[in-house]
């Protein structure tokens, strides 16, 4: 140990930390593959090894097992072949004589893995292979939700998980294994998803969605909007499985001459209106510009919703629209798929299940750093202070009407402390959405009355 002899100064941990703040609007979007080139009959031509694969000189590419395949087409000359790597295609463009080849990676590692983008630009510099003015939602459903969450709503961080179609659904196995792999997204990227998308295709698999929502990684949650399918006059859409995490929205949108998901646009609703307050997910995307130029039916007939007509076939049971008002065309609809058979405010409306995962997912992260520390008071002050703190901010802003956080008097018994178990419990009332305002009036007689005295 040093001598000691003089005048020394020393900082202290504060005893109050803050917490992380957590992305309220983070979206995992699993989807199919975009592609805009028509791959040719390469039956006429054989791939060398991989070991072969030439590059644009002539210069020979090692080969990286997990990335795209690279070949030579036998017969041709090195001087007339450009190989272009498209991370899980590849296009080799020959010479005026030969049209260009697509060729499908023959070990296509991207599919089923997670890409973290944060801007238009990166996502197109991941999928290189795509053409950023493709129209159509297949088989491209990533491009198309990509589009219109970077241009159209000026997102920003996302995850896109590429899948192909067999026929025309995404297997069992790929959407298990595109679900398994956000189980490590916060471990490898240090963030959660908070909003799980699947465009067109997620209510076929909407139980292997719903529960990941409940519960993925170490314990970290989310919510799903998942698109159903609705024709004018059949009555209210089928909502395949009710749950508080899962909500459901219809009919398709129009974008441009683009025919997008309505799941996209209530994502983009979300994302803009948390961005607008402050990033806390307590307002409704409900009344909110949905970035969209109308909506279509299944048969693609442009189509109108009144509000009658969007309130008892569509909010009544559960399902999220769109309405064309004085604003525009905004995103109705403040219920999640538990309603009306569940009207617990925390299952049944939208903002306050997010708020609800959003503390979650927020205190799991605050409360990570803690673990295997010395249960003392010292320690148990600290927790509920912090947090404490980090709750009167959210209510001082008016994000929540009240919350709370304190030891659970009932569970924390002497076994269990000395056992290394602590239990605290949060009380919390996020604001529900004021769906209905109602004006009584009435003729003021006595007030005509007077005016005349």
């Amino acid at each position: 140990m040093a001598y000691l002899h003089g005048v020394y100064v020393s900082e202290a941990a504060t005893s109050i930390v803050p917490g992380v703040n957590a992305a309220s609007c983070l979206p995992y979007i699993i989807g199919t593959v975009p592609e805009h080139r028509t791959p040719v009959d390469t039956s006429d031509y054989t791939l060398n090894t991989p070991t072969d694969a030439l590059d644009a000189s002539g210069a020979k590419i090692p080969y990286v097992s997990g990335h795209s395949y690279v070949g030579l087409i036998s017969g041709v000359p090195s001087a007339d072949v450009t190989i272009t790597d498209h991370s899980g295609y590849v296009a080799i463009s020959l010479s005026a004589a030969h049209d260009e080849v697509v060729v499908q990676d023959k070990l296509v590692m991207t599919l089923g893995v997670p890409h973290y983008c944060k801007t238009w630009k990166e996502f197109l510099s991941t999928f290189g292979a795509v053409d950023e003015n493709a129209v159509g939602e297949d088989p491209s459903t990533l491009m198309a939700a990509a589009r219109h969450w970077y241009k159209r709503v000026g997102g920003g961080d996302a995850f896109f998980v590429p899948v192909t179609l067999t026929g025309s659904a995404i297997t069992a196995a790929d959407m298990t294994a595109s679900l398994t792999a956000l189980d490590s997204v916060y471990e490898e990227f240090g963030v959660y998803p908070s909003v799980i998308l699947c465009p067109k295709y997620g209510s076929a698999n909407a139980i292997e969605i719903n529960a990941k929502c409940a519960d993925y990684g170490s314990g970290f949650g989310a919510i799903s909007v998942l698109d159903i399918a609705y024709n004018w006059g059949n009555g209210s859409p089928t909502v395949p499985l009710r749950t508080t995490y899962l909500s459901y929205a219809s009919p398709r949108c129009l974008v441009g001459e683009e025919i997008l998901p309505p799941s996209v646009a209530v994502l983009g609703a979300m994302a803009a209106t948390d961005a607008a307050n402050g990033g806390f997910p307590y307002v409704s995307p409900s009344n909110k510009l949905a970035y969209i130029d109308g909506l279509v039916d299944e048969n693609g007939d442009a189509m109108y919703l009144d509000r009658p007509h969007a309130n008892d076939n569509f909010n009544a049971h559960g399902i999220v629209t769109f309405r064309h008002n004085s604003k525009g065309w905004v995103v109705w609809g403040n219920n999640t798929s538990a309603y009306p058979g569940n009207t617990d405010p925390k299952d049944r409306f939208i903002p306050i299940r997010r708020v609800f995962q959003y503390v979650k997912n927020d205190f799991l992260v605050f409360g990570e750093p803690r673990i295997d520390n010395p249960i003392n008071k010292r320690q148990l002050e600290g927790v509920l202070n912090s947090y404490n703190m980090r709750l009167q901010g959210f209510t001082g802003a008016g994000m929540v009407n009240s919350a709370s956080v304190a030891l659970d008097a009932d569970l924390n018994t002497p076994a269990s402390l000395l056992d290394g178990r602590v239990f605290i419990r949060t009380l919390i009332s996020p604001p529900p959405p004021m769906e209905q305002l109602s004006n009584v009036f009435e003729y003021d007689v006595a007030g005509f009355t007077d005016s005349l005295s």
